[in-house]
C-alpha cells in the first residue's frame, strides 16, 4: 500500500490545502463504484492514482502518519481524494493502522 501526501493541492476543487491518495488496493470490494463510476479512473486524478499503485509514488501509511504529525494544529486537511483506509483483505478496516 502506498499513499501520496500532497502538502499544498493545486485541485481548484479543494484549494491549496493537504491531501492524500492511497493506492487503489486500499478500495473496499463493496464499494458500488469500483468496477464502474469511480470518478478517480478517470482524467488527471486515473494517472496519478495509478503510478501510486504501481509504486512509482508515494510513500508509506507510517511516514504518512508521520506527515500528519508534522502539519500545524488545526489546520484542514483532505484524507483519500482516491482510495480508502487501509484494510486487512479489502473487507475488514486494518484496526492497527488506523487506531
Amino acid at each position: 500500500m502506498k499513499v501520496s501526501f500532497i502538502r499544498s493541492s493545486k485541485n481548484a476543487k479543494t484549494g491549496p490545502l493537504p491531501v492524500t491518495y492511497s493506492s487503489k488496493e486500499t478500495c473496499p470490494l463493496s464499494c458500488p463504484l469500483l468496477a464502474k463510476g469511480c470518478y478517480a479512473n478517470t482524467g488527471p486524478v486515473r494517472h496519478h492514482w495509478n503510478a501510486i499503485t504501481r509504486g512509482e509514488r508515494g510513500i508509506g501509511w507510517e511516514q504518512l502518519l508521520a506527515e500528519i504529525r508534522d502539519l500545524p494544529r488545526g489546520i484542514l486537511w483532505r484524507h483519500n481524494i482516491a482510495g480508502d483506509l487501509p484494510s486487512t483483505d479489502r473487507v475488514t478496516l486494518d484496526e492497527d493502522r488506523v487506531m
